[in-house]
């Protein structure tokens, strides 16, 4: 049998309110749709329960909703930043932790992509966004 890599996702919707004053964009919420694919070596039947991942998504942002986002995570935070603020606290949650994970927060008009690997960025506030998009290319 070839070896194949197993992506467990799971999603879930919160309501937050974003705003970014440096952007010269006022306060106005959204509905977001956050996935998290996880890539777990698979043991036995199952790389990683579904319901788990599912179950531990929506407490990790369950504390964010119907908030302004900038005061949960501090600073002017972003699509960019509930998606790193996702990675982190799955990582630091899920048992095992995956091998690497994507996020992805989905409005309406479009979505951020955030890939990391098992040991996701130091948390320092909000995200640093490299020049040129969420995956640093120009």
């Amino acid at each position: 049998m070839e070896a194949a890599e197993w992506w467990v996702c799971a999603e879930a919707w919160v309501n937050v309110t974003l705003e970014m004053p440096s952007l010269g964009i006022g306060r106005h919420g959204h509905d977001v749709r956050v996935r998290f694919c996880g890539r777990w070596e698979r043991r036995g039947l199952l790389a990683y329960d579904i319901e788990r991942l599912r179950a531990a998504l929506e407490e990790t942002l369950r504390p964010l909703h119907k908030s302004r986002l900038s005061r949960a995570l501090g600073g002017e935070a972003a699509l960019e930043d509930l998606a790193l603020h996702t990675c982190r606290a799955l990582a630091a949650r899920l048992d095992p932790p995956p091998l690497e994970a994507r996020v992805e927060a989905r409005v309406p008009e479009g979505w951020v992509e955030l890939r990391c690997k098992s040991r996701p960025p130091r948390a320092s506030g909000p995200a640093e966004r490299p020049p040129g998009g969420p995956e640093g290319k120009p």
